[in-house]
Parts: structure tokens; C-alpha cells; sequence
């Protein structure tokens, strides 16, 4: 393939793949989960950012949505809330709303009540030693607290996708608009 081919090559890759990040990002929108972050967070009075990923967490081939939010008024020593949404009639509706985690949010190999399991870390806030605890569908909902049962420790990460990776800044997320 000559020097100009394989330009025009990566200039289509790239361009597919920025067409596909805006489709994720309008899809979102459209989906009312941005809606509820802002109803949620937007008056908090510091800014708040969020990260998200899609994923069919209960096997019906519908994505879930799930979003780590992160900013100084939202999270704490123990970490961030991280919330899931799944589709509904009028667009994403909230299923769980999961306090004191931090990246990376997995979703595990391993399921509850038909619903994938998701893997957090935990740390900070009196917690000695961090861990991954396993956080199970209960038929309803994730555990709101992942460091006191029905949560657990994870017996391992095999074959886990990650979702949510580490970030450095808080900064990194996308901003959650001001109501």
C-alpha cells in the first residue's frame, strides 16, 4: 500500500471513529440519562463531571448505561456515586444508585437475578486496605453501599470488562451541565 493509501486509510478510521463517539454521546443525550445527571448533580455548586459506558448488563440487547460521577461536592474520602440506568418506555430510567467507589467499574464474568455482576474498588475512608467488591443484583437493584453486605469481596477479576477506567483528573470527565 503506498504512503498516501494509508493515509486516506487512517483518515477513514478516524473519522468513522469520531462519528461513533458523537453518536455515543448524542445517543446519551437523547436518552434522558444526561437529564437525570443534571437533575441529580447540577446544583451541587462546583462543577461535577461523569464518566460513562454502555453495556448490556441483563442480556435483553439493550445497553445499560453506566456513569461514575466525580467533583468535590459529590464525592468523599471513600470515593464517588456510580448509577446505572436501564431503558425504559420514556427513555433510561435509573436502577441503582451505588455510593463510595472508585475506578476501575467493571462488570464481571459472574451474574445474579439475570443481571451481570460489577466489580469497584473500594478504599480510603476508614477502609485499612483496598479491595474489588462484587456487587450482585438483587432482582431491583445493585447494593447501594459496596463495603457492607449483600456486597462482598470479589473472589477474583477473571474475564471481567472494564467500564469505567482510572483517571487521573476528575477533570477528564465530561461536565455535568447546570440545571
Amino acid at each position: 500500500m503506498t504512503g498516501s493509501r494509508r493515509w486516506v486509510s487512517l483518515l477513514a478510521v478516524l473519522t468513522v471513529v469520531a462519528c461513533a463517539s458523537m453518536e455515543t454521546t448524542a445517543e446519551l443525550e437523547s436518552t434522558g440519562v444526561e437529564s437525570e445527571l443534571r437533575a441529580l448533580f447540577g446544583e451541587s455548586g462546583s462543577e461535577v463531571r461523569y464518566f460513562d459506558s454502555a453495556t448490556d448488563l441483563n442480556g435483553d440487547g439493550q445497553p445499560e448505561v453506566v456513569v461514575h460521577v466525580a467533583g468535590p461536592m459529590v464525592c468523599g474520602t471513600g470515593g464517588c456515586p456510580t448509577l446505572v440506568f436501564t431503558p425504559g418506555a420514556k427513555g433510561y430510567v435509573l436502577v441503582a444508585d451505588i455510593s463510595i467507589t472508585r475506578p476501575p467499574v467493571q462488570v464481571s464474568s459472574r451474574s445474579a437475578n439475570g443481571w451481570r455482576n460489577l466489580l469497584v474498588h473500594v478504599s480510603g475512608g476508614g477502609i485499612a486496605e483496598g479491595y474489588v467488591a462484587e456487587l450482585q443484583f438483587d432482582g431491583t437493584t445493585y447494593p447501594a453501599n459496596p463495603t457492607v453486605p449483600p456486597a462482598r469481596r470479589a473472589p477474583d477479576t477473571i474475564g471481567a470488562e472494564t467500564l469505567i477506567p482510572d483517571f487521573e483528573r476528575f477533570t477528564d470527565g465530561k461536565l455535568v451541565p447546570a440545571q
